[in-house]
């Protein structure tokens, strides 16, 4: 417990110690932004003030606080004016840069407007001087040019706070001279000035305050639509939020939670926060403990902790999901009062996607959804006021629990996207990718956005293009000049700006709309990023030398830190290698050469005292009365000798680094503006484990991937958090909302998982709301069309699943049977049934509810010939064991099948019982031709290797049982593909006799010509009163629902049905154990899990199967679990058999539980074995 404590406190203190703001400048807003502000209007309002002498008692006090605080930061200012004009004095006359560096160094310290403002003229006097002399050289170097770059950008800066101080009106007449400095000595023109802005300042224009503080979250002054959330939760409403990552939806759950934990009410109330991942659970559990205290509780696959007496519990959707239909947790699950739903866009991920649905459809409360990426938002809003009226009648309440929809797409910080290429990063204009068949045929994004440099970029190409719409001679939606639109104000302010970017974004639109083909493919010709024929990207350089060049690069140019994302596991800690390798190499070469001198001195030094501190013996003392004295004496002699020793040896930090440490120059790591304490701990707690990954980290750089264990990750993430690892190589386990913001993502390498989804996710991270004003991504060795693609791929919808399955259907008679609350129990199941996502489409609404009700119906009598349920519809037998295995369907429904058939009591055999549950759940083909089988099965004998990498072929027994399950399967689904389809066609729906692509009908009424397909398939129609399940299209071929059923293939005999029924494994549990793919062709499966039952060696598996090193610990993980869920049951149908007097089974259960807890004891000995540590705290 105490582990678990310290563990989460620094993990929460990493997550919520404030941020360090970016040095790149966040401009100041003028209150006075406006050229032409009426004076007289300024006079009346200080004519008003002056009217109002009267003050009240606590205005008078109020006032005099103010002028005490004033008065006491100009005393402590006047001290710290007096140091940063000494340390100015230290600087040469023409060292503008440092001399610069010195104020902003002390800015931050000084309060009062007097001195403030003081202190920036001195500031400013310099960057005139350091600007002119700048721009005085004839040729800059790239160094030099990125300080013009900035320092015309901190002038700006500068001078606009002035002007606030000051509150000058007229800045164009009283600050015109310094606006002509940095428009290079031009005569004043105020085109150019707002173009300068539009393109030098850019995503730094300053903004104006929108939002207004609320009292609800003292943290932060809350937008508009997070005030529109806030009132949603105290209203208890169900939200969803689609907004961009780090825009500050997270709050809502905070707030939430808090609202629950502080509700007198009730102060037993639940708050369950469901997150995707395990890495997303510790992380929102430690804020928790963090900002609450140990309030919470934790419940994964492989993880649980006060699970029973927490107020918040943080979880993932399988785990909340098994607590929903579990009877004894009922109680428990009616005192939740706020869901938390994180990231519900992974709904639409592949296996085991469907639990969020069916998780969101069993829990009876309001419900909050959050995603970055969701583009069918209406949808889902639609689909959640569908479940509250659903449960409104079915609990009878009063009033139906109102959805609020919250969507927000404008990012405050704007996303800069370059190409890496030999030392340089060249921008990307998100048009200069793209091409007119694609934005015809696609569209543009809804997320899409252009920074006010894009947006100038993009109005420059088009006006040279001359696409302005003409009528009678008058222009139509012509963009107005930088001029006219932002004159009187004399500086740009950033929502102004967005809504001029409005005006250039929907001008360019309609030329999409209009499919001028030639004019747009001529505007992103003119915007692509590479013109220059010199310049070569991809560069052709090793992965090893690009990625130091990409990193030194970004150092160059304050682009630090930054996440570099590959999917590759070995890649990322390969490039880590070599950053902090080339680092090493660095520091030991400057110990050879620049502090050589340095270095000798202060070895001769330290060797010169330990010689003087031999040289001093103690005195010899005589045996005589006043030994006592004596060695008094002595140690005081000593004492003496010893303090003079170590002020000698006393070095400074400078000379300790020298002499033993790591040098400025060779890391990355920020060791002099991080938490020491924090870094210390975290790196003491990583260093057993994770030795190397440590030596990086104090180098600045780190790796992060699903294969790294849980301190060693912890550690990773809380130092990059904290600013002290400055570079992460990371797949994209911190792509899916971990709290990890940057200033810099970059992507290396292309690889197929990096698809629109996964880009979103992981550029997400660049650019923190209130930290950085803009963030940067960086393609690097990644091919343009590619990039293309990914820029311009819509966010993926939320994809609909099937509402039910055979286990899931089992689950629901479970609750509903054993519940106490029974009401409570047959309103959820029916919730979930009859409210899915997928029936919410118009088109497909009576299809998905017909193939429920028949469902429900054929699988209880499936259920009852396997002996699972009794007349009463109660589960009997082994139908516990089969529930428990409800991640791996139907493979679950066939073990417990041949359990109950007596199966392993015939099958001795470790080895042979190992490998049927490696058929069942292990599902990994070898995707290889029968020639690469024969040549790699040579290979493994002639290199001896120890793994079988196929798995054996089954024996004829295991085969029968398989086949005699099967027939039952296609039976009873067989029927019920049957009755569904007569049902469907009864309806007279003609759906079924149209031609899916020109959508000619064949239906009875139409006369046709004999021989014309539209006759032949109408003939063919009307003869398909004995085979109503088979396609028109099909049946031409003569296929029959029989040989549809004989020759069954759960991949593709939908294919061949006339309605598009959902045919997969967990609907109709049939289970291929020859493995065939859609043309009926059967491969070799990975022998892994066989293989590491008899050896116990990752590295095997890594080495001679071929399993990726990141996947191995998760796969051998879920058969673990398997075995021990196995065990574990039969260990309860035991002790329940052996509470019964008569009748019991225990000559049955008993040599089959010894038979397969040997098994899962081997099996488990090898996984604790190879993973002694994996998920310590």
């Amino acid at each position: 417990i105490h582990s678990n404590s310290t563990y989460f406190t620094l993990y929460g203190k990493s997550l919520t110690s404030r941020d360090i703001k970016d040095n790149q400048l966040q401009i100041v807003l003028p209150a006075t932004h406006s050229a032409n502000m009426d004076r007289a209007d300024s006079a009346s309002g200080n004519k008003k003030k002056q009217k109002k002498i009267h003050q009240t008692k606590a205005e008078k006090i109020i006032e005099e606080n103010k002028q005490r605080k004033i008065d006491k930061y100009m005393v402590d200012e006047s001290s710290q004016i007096v140091n940063v004009e000494d340390l100015l004095k230290h600087i040469s006359y023409d060292n503008y840069s440092k001399a610069i560096e010195i104020i902003d160094g002390n800015l931050s310290k000084f309060k009062t407007s007097i001195n403030r403002l003081d202190l920036l003229t001195r500031k400013f006097r310099l960057q005139r001087k350091y600007l002119q002399s700048l721009r005085k050289k004839n040729i800059l170097t790239n160094e030099e040019k990125s300080k013009l770059n900035y320092l015309e950008i901190d002038y700006f800066a500068t001078m606009t706070e002035m002007i606030h101080l000051e509150n000058i009106v007229d800045v164009f007449n009283e600050k015109k001279k310094y606006m002509e400095e940095l428009l290079n000595n031009s005569p004043f023109d105020q085109e150019k000035w707002y173009r300068f802005q539009m393109e030098k300042i850019n995503s730094r224009l300053p903004r104006c305050q929108e939002g207004i503080p609320d009292s609800r979250v003292p943290d932060f002054i809350p937008d508009n639509w997070q005030i529109e959330f806030l009132d949603a939760v105290d209203k208890q409403q169900s939200i969803i939020i689609v907004s961009p990552t780090a825009s500050g939806k997270t709050y809502a759950s905070y707030y939430a939670m808090n609202k629950v934990l502080k509700d007198r009410d009730d102060s037993n109330g639940i708050c369950v926060y469901v997150a995707p991942t395990k890495a997303l659970v510790n992380q929102v559990a430690a804020t928790i403990h963090y900002k609450f205290g140990p309030v919470f509780g934790i419940f994964t696959r492989d993880y649980r902790t006060n699970m029973e007496g927490c107020r918040i519990l943080v979880t993932v959707p399988q785990c909340m999901q098994i607590l929903l239909l579990s009877p004894s947790h009922q109680r428990w699950c009616q005192r939740i009062k706020y869901a938390i739903f994180d990231e519900i866009h992974c709904m639409s991920g592949e296996a085991g996607s469907d639990v969020w649905e069916k998780t969101m459809l069993l829990i009876n409360c309001p419900m909050i959804g959050l995603s970055a990426t969701v583009n069918n938002g209406d949808e889902l809003r639609h689909w959640i006021e569908c479940i509250e009226n659903q449960r409104s009648k079915l609990f009878q309440t009063s009033k139906t629990r109102r959805v609020c929809f919250i969507a927000h797409h404008e990012r405050m910080a704007d996303l800069n996207k370059y190409l890496y290429s030999n030392r340089q990063l060249h921008p990307i204009h998100p048009i200069g990718l793209m091409n007119a068949k694609q934005l015809i045929t696609r569209g543009v994004p809804k997320d899409f956005s252009l920074s006010p440099y894009e947006t100038l970029q993009l109005n420059d190409a088009m006006k040279n293009l001359s696409t302005n719409r003409k009528e009678n001679g008058v222009e139509v939606n012509s963009i107005p000049a930088l001029t006219q639109y932002f004159e009187p104000d004399w500086i740009i302010e950033r929502t102004k700006c967005n809504n001029y970017s409005l005006l250039v974004r929907n001008q360019f639109h309609s030329l999409i709309d209009n499919k001028e083909n030639t004019t747009i493919d001529s505007i992103v010709t003119s915007l692509k990023p590479i013109s220059s024929k010199d310049i070569h990207y991809p560069e052709t350089k090793p992965t090893s030398l690009l990625i130091i060049d990409f990193i030194l690069t970004l150092k160059e140019k304050n682009l630090l830190p930054c996440i570099v994302f590959s999917d590759n596991r070995m890649l990322c800690e390969t490039m880590a290698t070599c950053v902090a390798e080339y680092f090493e190499k660095l520091e030991k070469n400057l110990r050879e050469t620049k502090y050589k001198n340095q270095i000798e001195s202060l070895e001769k030094r330290l060797e010169t005292i330990e010689k003087t501190t031999k040289k001093v013996k103690p005195k010899k003392v005589s045996k005589s009365s006043n030994k006592q004295n004596h060695d008094e004496d002595n140690i005081t002699q000593l004492e003496v000798l010893e303090e003079e020793k170590h002020n000698q040896i006393i070095l400074s930090g400078l000379e300790q680094q020298l002499l033993d440490g790591i040098l400025d120059e060779g890391t990355l790591a920020n060791r002099h503006g991080c938490d020491r304490e924090l870094v210390d701990s975290l790196l003491e707690r990583a260093s057993s484990e994770n030795p190397r990954l440590v030596g990086y980290m104090q180098r600045g750089v780190a790796y992060h991937h699903a294969g790294l264990n849980n301190k060693g990750r912890v550690a990773v993430e809380a130092l990059f958090r904290n600013r002290y690892v400055q570079v992460v190589f990371s797949t994209a386990t911190l792509a899916l909302g971990i709290h990890m913001p940057t200033k810099t993502v970059a992507f290396v390498k292309d690889s197929i998982y990096l698809d629109a989804l996964q880009y979103r996710q992981s550029s997400g991270r660049a650019g923190r709301r209130g930290f950085d004003v803009q963030g940067h991504v960086v393609f690097v060795d990644i091919p343009l069309p590619k990039i293309s693609h990914l820029l311009i791929s819509a966010i993926p919808n939320i994809r609909a699943h099937f509402p039910t399955s055979v286990t899931f259907l089992m689950r629901l008679l479970h609750l509903c049977s054993n519940a106490k609350d029974s009401k409570d129990a047959i309103n959820r199941s029916l919730t979930a049934l009859q409210c899915s996502l997928l029936a919410q489409s118009s088109i497909k609404h009576q299809l998905i509810d017909i193939q429920i009700h028949f469902h429900c119906l054929f699988t209880l009598d499936f259920l009852y010939r396997l002996n699972l349920i009794n007349q009463h519809g109660d589960l009997i037998g082994l139908a516990g064991l089969l529930t428990h295995l409800h991640y791996f369907e139907p493979a679950n429904i066939l073990l417990v099948y041949l359990m109950d058939t007596q199966y392993f009591h015939l099958v001795k055999d470790e080895i042979d019982i190992m490998t049927i549950f490696a058929y069942l759940f292990t599902y990994m083909p070898w995707l290889i031709t029968r020639s690469e089988y024969q040549d790699l099965s040579v290979y493994r004998r002639e290199s001896k290797y120890n793994s079988k990498l196929f798995l054996p072929t089954i024996s004829e027994e295991f085969r029968k049982r398989v086949d005699k399950y099967n027939s039952i399967v296609k039976d009873v689904y067989g029927c019920y593909i049957e009755n569904v389809t007569k049902y469907l066609r009864s309806l007279n729906n003609e759906q079924e006799e149209i031609l899916p692509f020109s959508n000619i009908s064949f239906s009875q009424k139409p006369d046709y010509d004999n021989g014309t397909f539209e006759y032949n398939l109408h003939y063919h129609q009307s003869q398909q009163i004995k085979n109503p399940s088979i396609s028109p299209f099909a049946g031409l071929s003569g296929l029959t629902h029989e040989q549809l059923m004989s020759n069954y293939n759960s991949i593709i005999s939908s294919w061949d049905l006339v309605y598009d029924l959902d045919l997969s494994p967990k609907v109709v549990p049939f289970v291929d154990i020859d493995c065939r793919d859609h043309t009926n062709t059967s491969y070799h499966l990975n022998s892994y899990a066989l293989d590491f039952f008899k050896q116990g060696s990752e590295a095997s598996l890594i080495n001679e199967n071929g399993l990726s090193p990141g996947d191995t610990y998760s796969l051998l993980l879920d058969l673990h679990l398997v075995l021990s869920s196995v065990k574990t049951s039969l260990e309860v149908i035991i002790n329940n058999e052996q509470k019964q007097t008569t009748n019991n089974d225990l000559a049955i259960f008993e040599p089959l539980y010894k038979t397969l807890s040997n098994v899962q004891n081997i099996f488990s000995r090898n996984f604790q074995r190879q993973y002694p540590s994996r998920n310590q705290m």
